[in-house]
């Protein structure tokens, strides 16, 4: 990877869209593996060959899933205000179908966020049809409007949608949105006690996912899937499908308790800091500014500037000074 961006950085800006693609596929294999911070600084990297070229279609999607990035992160705040910039980027590419696909992102992060009244707003006015032309807009949108019958207790509509669908996802290989599917469906069959079909569902959903290591989205706000997992577990005897369960149950508890305070945060803060902003602080703590951090990691100024702007929220401060005293508070470089 590093190899294919030296080239692209040493060569003409036609190599730069796609290098950033790359870049926006690997921090979504990172998301949906459960790497957040390896997606973020996917991200971050793909958002800076991005801006050169301000490719507008392509700054939506980054902005978008970094929003969901931090939404899984517990940051609630910034993953809105992520969102709100993926709207107005895409409203700036003049893309009707950007602008909708934002629209669609803006009502899952409310979903995630537990926010119904406009989801359930949108499901109202929609009139959707399963046997529509294939496309990616459409996909997207049948799967939320499956997932907020869920949510309405309208759980034969949603099977009825969703067993339509899959087919038509599988004869086209969308392997992340079959693997949606099938969590749908499985917590469908469970709230109409049709258990050994959800488990059945599931089960199907696992085998898959376990071969790529996707964590998402069984930690998604999708009804009863914690309790379906433990079914699931008592009844498999493969140690394999078992280790990889109690995996996804971890994550699941981890994702949706409740998010430690910032005094918490900034007590463990010398675990919490991954090896490269622990560096970063220390040069900090040296008094060299972002450009001369930027030179003496060979990095650039603006992946810098993402670092810095994260040591502050993990140490609770507000600029350099701070966080120099917080650090020496904290002991971290005596």
């Amino acid at each position: 990877m590093n190899d294919v961006l030296d080239f692209s950085k040493q060569n003409e800006l036609l190599y730069l869209p796609s290098i950033a693609v790359i870049h926006l596929q690997s921090a979504h294999l990172h998301f949906l593996r459960d790497k957040l911070d390896e997606a973020l600084a996917e991200i971050n990297t793909g958002l800076e060959y991005t801006k050169l070229l301000y490719e507008k279609d392509l700054l939506f999607e980054f902005y978008q899933l970094e929003a969901f990035i931090w939404q899984a992160k517990g940051n609630r705040e910034l993953a809105e205000k992520l969102i709100s910039e993926a709207l107005f980027t895409a409203n700036r590419s003049k893309s009707a179908i950007c602008i909708y696909l934002a629209k669609i992102a803006e009502l899952e992060l409310l979903i995630h966020q537990k926010q119904y009244k406009k989801a359930f707003q949108w499901a109202e006015k929609r009139v959707l049809n399963v046997n529509e032309p294939f496309s990616h807009q459409f996909e997207k949108e049948n799967i939320l409007y499956a997932w907020i019958q869920l949510l309405q207790k309208k759980y034969k509509q949603a099977i009825n949608f969703l067993e339509l669908l899959r087919p038509r996802s599988e004869k086209r290989e969308r392997f992340g949105s079959i693997l949606t599917i099938d969590v749908l469906l499985s917590s469908a069959y469970y709230s109409l006690g049709k258990t050994d079909l959800s488990l059945s569902k599931m089960e199907q959903a696992i085998e898959f996912a376990i071969m790529e290591e996707f964590i998402h989205p069984f930690t998604a706000n999708i009804n009863h899937i914690p309790k379906i997992l433990s079914k699931l577990k008592e009844k498999t005897l493969e140690r394999s499908l078992k280790s990889f369960i109690n995996r996804l149950i971890e994550a699941i508890e981890l994702r949706h308790k409740p998010k430690p305070d910032k005094n918490m945060i900034v007590l463990n803060a010398a675990e919490y800091l991954t090896p490269r902003e622990v560096h970063i602080l220390k040069l900090i703590n040296l008094g060299l500014t972002n450009k001369e951090i930027s030179e003496s990691t060979y990095t650039s100024i603006n992946t810098v500037k993402w670092h810095v702007r994260h040591i502050y929220d993990k140490l609770g401060v507000s600029d350099r000074a701070k966080a120099i005293v917080k650090s020496k508070e904290l002991g971290l470089f005596d």
